[in-house]
């Protein structure tokens, strides 16, 4: 007895005698069992070389392989036509048909083992393919660092300027919010001038994102003078109140420094300049004069009241000559009688 097996892939025009099995077994009568993993049209003979040698058996078998299946995790999507996948986490691929793998990473060839984790960052190439000559080919980089951008405020910072943020990252998609609504897409490099709380995420294709926030105020503190005008003078007390913001206070009276809390009132003479300065960097001013003078008609009564009391003092002096002075007495004459002096008022004098 005798075996042969042929195989046509042309439905049957053409056979060709095949010596083994795809798995290299040797085709014999001393074994019954040959596996085949390739498609084709297959003839098996027995002969009986013994009795006639005339064909005794023969089984045709039209065998069409079924593609393997692997199954990649840790990268949501492939790009068809050569494209590449992107993802910011470990991949690894697994089969369990009778196919083999090919990987390509940095250069290097490699065989793959199924199951095997890939977790290094870079590009790499993998390919599935079996005997019967399915291949497929897997690209994907695994990329886990986040885009970068070079922002014109501080993160996270309050400022009174426009605000731009640059990223040259390739493939980065920004998002603009402003006041927690979404506004759109943002391109890198565009001015943002409006006052509000802004947030710009960026995301690249594998996954990885930034958030930058900050806000733009562009309104000055203010507070209600009352007393005078900004710039004005005044002769009573001044008081500075009500801001519309928080702001930090420096306060400057003869262009000394001095500690000023708003709502405080301002009694003391002098020249004063108040700065308020708010967290973006606004400023506003405030310039009085407290001044106290005294008036025309004040004038002429202290004058007045001067001139009475030197008159009054020289009246007195006067007065007190005239009464010490006494004449001298003739012989022969009486002695005259001495008038008693006039009392002198006390207040007069004292004046």
């Amino acid at each position: 007895m005798d075996i042969k097996i042929y195989k046509s892939v042309d439905n049957g025009e053409t056979w060709l005698t095949l010596e083994t099995d795809d798995y290299g077994r040797a085709i014999t009568t001393l074994r019954l069992s040959y596996d085949f993993n390739r498609d084709g049209l297959y003839r098996v003979v027995i002969e009986d070389n013994f009795r006639s040698g005339i064909a005794a058996v023969v089984y045709e078998i039209d065998y069409l392989k079924p593609a393997p299946i692997g199954t990649l995790y840790g990268v949501s999507h492939i790009v068809a036509d050569g494209g590449k996948a992107y993802t910011n986490t470990a991949v690894k691929f697994t089969w369990t048909d009778e196919a083999q793998a090919r990987l390509t990473y940095g250069g290097e060839i490699a065989e793959y083992r199924s199951g095997t984790e890939l977790a290094a960052e870079g590009e790499y190439r993998l390919e599935f393919f079996d005997t019967n000559g399915y291949s497929k080919i897997y690209s994907f980089i695994i990329d886990k660092t986040a885009p970068e951008g070079a922002l014109s405020a501080d993160n996270g910072g309050i400022t009174n300027k426009p605000v731009t943020l640059e990223f040259t990252k390739e493939g980065v998609i920004g998002k603009l919010y402003k006041d927690g609504e979404f506004v759109g897409e943002y391109e890198s490099g565009t001015d943002i001038i409006e006052d509000g709380e802004y947030k710009i995420t960026l995301t690249d294709r594998a996954g990885n994102a930034t958030e930058y926030a900050f806000i733009i105020d562009t309104v000055k503190p203010e507070a209600t003078l009352v007393g005078v005008e900004n710039g004005g003078k005044t002769g009573g007390s001044v008081t500075l109140k009500n801001p519309n913001k928080q702001a930090e206070v420096t306060a400057y009276r003869n262009g000394e420094a001095f500690d000023y809390t708003l709502g405080d009132t301002l009694t003391q003479e002098g020249s004063y300049r108040i700065v308020l300065t708010d967290k973006a960097g606004n400023v506003t001013e405030y310039e009085f004069d407290i001044v106290y003078a005294v008036n025309a008609a004040g004038t002429v009564v202290i004058i007045i009241i001067i001139g009475v009391i030197v008159f009054g003092a020289i009246s007195v002096k006067i007065l007190r000559k005239r009464k010490a002075f006494k004449p001298k007495q003739k012989k022969n004459d009486k002695p005259a009688v001495e008038a008693e002096p006039e009392p002198i008022d006390d207040d007069t004098a004292e004046v």
